[in-house]
């Protein structure tokens, strides 16, 4: 459910959500690198709708893919688009709404709830038996981004974006683009003291789990040693740190409220790849750096 006092934002899913063309790309690369006459493939080097730059694959290899579980495995986000749409829900309730066949719909919505989790409120599945557009669904007063400029112009949503670079299947568009999610975050943010401590307060929550994974793992592997010097950092983070950026939000100036909204992106982004990494310990030496960053970039004159 999308809580009544905030936006709606919904996004697509292919090359917006994720980078649907890197993971055709790999695929195609993988497959075909033995045939007579294959020349590798890169997702910038494709321009058409229906892939024809893949010239060793036919039309129907290239549809079957996206509804092949190989496809979802190779699939990735797009950069950033994790940590800016997990920043955005301070502002907005984010939905996603893809069309697909059934096999590729069921597996987007496993993808989503996996890779976006407490993130994507509601996912809107549109089977293409049905529908050809998003047409039917109703975007009132909703923000709406699509790399396709036919959904973008038959939607009734109240603010309508093109997402990524000018291409065959967007080129006819002449309203607002966003080349990335960067561009995203810099048009829908709405940042004042209350956003800002909500900013913190979501690094906070992202420091203080990966905390706990690593404390976790130093009682699985009983080094207590290491166990005792994440508790006491912990806790200096805790009452020392974030309880001086709170309490000085309302002091803080002009530049350094510009620099924490990409700070936060930032520090979430090092966070979920060293927590992807499986190395705990390379995981606590992020936070380590991440909590050192906020004192030197945003407590400048405290000593402890």
């Amino acid at each position: 459910m999308i809580p009544i006092d905030k936006k709606r934002l919904i996004v697509d899913f292919d090359n917006v959500l994720v980078d649907s063309t890197q993971a055709i790309v790999d695929l195609y690369n993988e497959d075909f690198q033995y045939y007579n006459g294959f020349k590798a493939v890169r997702a910038c080097d494709m321009h058409t709708y229906g892939f024809k730059e893949l010239t060793l694959a036919s039309e129907e290899y290239v549809n079957h893919l996206w509804n092949r579980p190989r496809f979802f495995s190779r699939l990735k986000p797009m950069p950033y688009a994790r940590e800016i749409l997990e920043v955005l829900t301070i502002w907005y309730g984010i939905e996603v709404a893809t069309l697909g066949f059934s096999p590729s719909l069921k597996q987007k919505s496993y993808y989503i709830n996996h890779k976006f989790p407490n993130i994507i409120k509601k996912i809107n599945l549109i089977n293409f038996k049905e529908f050809k557009d998003k047409s039917h669904l109703d975007m009132t007063n909703a923000v709406f981004i699509d790399d396709q400029a036919n959904n973008l112009v038959s939607s009734n949503a109240v603010r309508k974006i093109c997402f990524g670079d000018v291409e065959e299947w967007n080129s006819n568009w002449s309203g607002e683009r966003c080349y990335n999610w960067h561009d995203v975050l810099n048009a829908l943010n709405y940042t004042n003291d209350e956003s800002i401590m909500e900013l913190f307060t979501l690094l906070q929550t992202h420091i203080s789990k990966a905390g706990m994974a690593y404390a976790n793992y130093c009682m699985e592997h009983k080094t207590t040693e290491q166990l005792r010097k994440f508790t006491q950092w912990s806790s200096t983070v805790k009452t020392k740190v974030f309880q001086i950026i709170f309490d000085n939000i309302p002091n803080m100036t002009i530049a350094d409220r510009e620099r924490v909204l990409p700070f936060v992106v930032e520090k979430l982004s090092d966070i979920h790849t060293a927590t992807d990494s499986n190395n705990e310990t390379a995981l606590f030496r992020v936070l380590q750096i991440t909590v050192d960053e906020i004192y030197a970039k945003f407590i400048k004159t405290i000593r402890f």
